[in-house]
């Protein structure tokens, strides 16, 4: 159902979600880097992770917080882009809304990509097979579904769309549903 590579980015992200929510469990430091913006040790522990599982590829691969510390590599051809804790300042108000993401590029377009929101085990991923979501539960990808954008699937309606597993939305606190509410399966 997936490319091989797809399959070690979902794996990557699904460890990373992990390491985030191990540290979500327990009280923890917020930092400033350098450009002002926040960093945890979930920021650093996920994009450690991500990058130990993606080595196998021998794709570079772009972190934001290794180019945060300067390390920049070659980006010719292929690259993964990896922001390993996408939402830093929702992690640090706990408010569960922050995510994963995990991109492969090739010639300056992506070719395929990973989301996991950690705090509700939401995962999405797309490559040139499709694009699918699944729940992650106990680290383990199940309720595996095709899903299309509700704006451009020909039969999205209320009346025989039903949203994806774990969609939410938020009226009452003023704030947009989850991403998982703008698909249909």
């Amino acid at each position: 159902m997936t490319d091989p590579t797809t399959s070690l980015m979902i794996r990557a992200a699904i460890a990373a979600a992990a390491e985030i929510m191990a540290v979500y469990a327990r009280p923890f430091v917020a930092e400033s880097k350098t450009d002002g913006s926040p960093v945890t040790e979930a920021d650093q522990r996920a994009e450690a992770v991500i990058l130990a599982h993606l080595e196998e590829s021998g794709i570079p691969v772009l972190g934001e917080e290794s180019v945060a510390a300067g390390i920049i590599p070659s980006l010719d051809g292929k690259f993964f882009v990896v922001d390993p804790l996408d939402g830093t300042k929702e992690f640090i108000k706990r408010n569960g809304e922050f995510t994963v993401n995990i991109a492969l590029t090739e010639g300056g377009r992506p070719r395929s990509g990973v989301v996991v929101a950690p705090a509700t085990g939401e995962l999405f991923w797309g490559d040139a097979e499709g694009a699918f979501a699944a729940l992650v539960i106990g680290g383990v990808v199940s309720d595996i579904q095709p899903i299309t954008s509700a704006a451009n699937a020909p039969s999205a309606s209320p009346q025989n769309s039903s949203p994806v597993a774990g969609a939410r939305t938020t009226p009452d606190r003023g704030r947009p549903p989850s991403v998982s509410a703008i698909f249909t399966v």
